[in-house]
C-alpha cells in the first residue's frame, strides 16, 4: 500500500495536470476567435499568430529552443498556483530560461548522475505516468451524502487530550523500555485521578500542545495516526486509554468529546471518501502494473 503522503502528491499532480490541460484547451479554443483572446494575445506577436504555437520560437539557452506552446502550458500550470508575485507570461519565460540555465550547468556537473537526484526523477516519472493512466479516472469519482452519513456512523469525530513520551524513529530496545515503563506510570496516575489528566498532559508530554493540558481538539480519523483513532474508536466522554504506540512514540488519550452528524463539515467528509476512492484506484492500477513485471520480497531480510 502506498503511503498516504505519497498518494497525496500523487493526487496533486494529477488535478494540476487535469486542471492545466482543460486550462490549456480552452485556450487554444479562444485563440481562433479575435473576441475571446485572452493569454494567446499577451503573448503572441502579431506577425506569429497564424503559426502553430509549437513552430513559434519565443527564447533560445545553449542552443535549446522554448516554444510558445511551452510557455503557454508553463503559463497556465502557473495561474493555478499561489504567489506572491504578479504570474504574467514574462515571469513565466524568466522561470523556464532560469529552469534551462541551471538544468545545463547541473548537468555540466554531473549531478543528474547522483542517486540521490536519480530518485527524485524517477519519483517525477512515476507520478507522470500515474497522472496518465487515472487522471480522467479520478475526474469521474463522485462521493454522495448517502456516502458520508455512511461512512460517519463508522467513523465518528472526536474531541481528545493526549500525553506522548517520545521516541526515536528506529530506537533501541532500552529506549523502548524506558518510554513504555514512563508512559505506564503516568497512565496509572491518570487512571486513578481521571482529573489530573491536564495537569500530568503539561508535566510529562513532549508535544507542542502540552501546556494546554494535551488538547488535540476534534479531528477526523484520517488526521491521527491509525494507533492512535483505534485506540479512542467507540469509546466514551472520560475514557482514557491504555498506553499504545504510534511511529511518534508511546500515548495515552483521553476521550473529551464526540461529535454529531449534524454538525460536522461535510464538505471535509466528501473529500475524505473523494480520497480514499482515489487510493483505491492507484492501488488497483500498481497491482496491474506488477503482474507485468518480475517483482521478488525478500521479507526475511527485511530487519529495521
Amino acid at each position: 500500500m502506498l503511503s498516504r503522503q505519497f498518494k497525496t502528491m500523487i493526487f496533486a499532480f494529477i488535478i494540476a495536470a487535469t486542471f492545466a490541460n482543460s486550462l490549456y484547451a480552452q485556450k487554444k479554443t479562444k485563440s481562433v476567435t479575435k473576441d475571446k483572446e485572452t493569454t494567446t494575445d499577451s503573448i503572441q506577436k502579431d506577425s506569429e499568430k497564424e503559426k502553430d504555437p509549437e513552430d513559434v520560437v519565443v527564447a533560445v539557452v545553449a542552443g535549446k529552443n522554448i516554444t510558445l506552446d511551452q510557455l503557454q502550458e508553463a503559463f497556465a500550470v502557473h495561474l493555478l498556483e499561489p504567489s506572491s508575485k504578479k504570474i504574467s507570461p514574462e515571469t513565466v519565460l524568466n522561470d523556464l530560461i532560469n529552469r534551462e540555465v541551471t538544468s545545463e550547468q547541473a548537468t555540466k556537473e554531473g549531478l543528474d548522475k547522483e542517486p540521490l537526484i536519480q530518485n527524485r526523477m524517477k519519483e517525477v516519472l512515476q507520478s507522470a505516468y500515474v497522472t496518465k493512466n487515472l487522471a480522467e479516472e479520478v475526474s469521474k469519482i463522485e462521493v454522495t451524502d448517502k456516502e458520508v452519513e455512511k461512512y460517519y456512523r463508522d467513523n465518528k469525530e472526536y474531541r481528545t487530550s493526549s500525553i506522548l513520551i517520545r521516541v526515536q524513529a528506529i530506537p533501541s530496545p532500552q529506549e523502548l523500555k524506558a518510554a513504555y515503563d514512563k508512559i505506564e506510570s503516568i497512565y496509572m496516575e491518570a487512571n486513578q485521578k481521571p482529573e489530573k489528566f491536564e495537569e500530568l498532559a503539561k508535566n510529562h508530554s513532549q508535544t507542542a500542545n502540552r501546556d494546554l493540558g494535551g488538547e488535540m481538539g476534534f479531528l477526523p480519523a484520517p488526521s491521527l495516526a491509525p494507533e492512535y483513532y483505534e485506540a479512542i474508536k467507540g469509546k466514551s466522554v472520560g475514557h482514557i486509554t491504555p498506553p499504545f504506540r504510534t511511529q511518534f512514540g508511546y500515548h495515552i488519550a483521553k476521550v473529551t468529546g464526540i461529535k454529531d452528524y449534524k454538525d460536522i463539515n461535510k464538505d471535509l467528509y466528501k473529500k475524505i471518501i473523494f480520497d480514499q476512492k482515489r487510493d483505491a484506484l492507484v492501488d488497483d492500477f500498481y497491482k496491474d502494473l506488477r503482474k507485468k513485471t518480475s517483482v521478488k520480497i525478500f521479507k526475511e531480510k527485511i530487519k529495521m
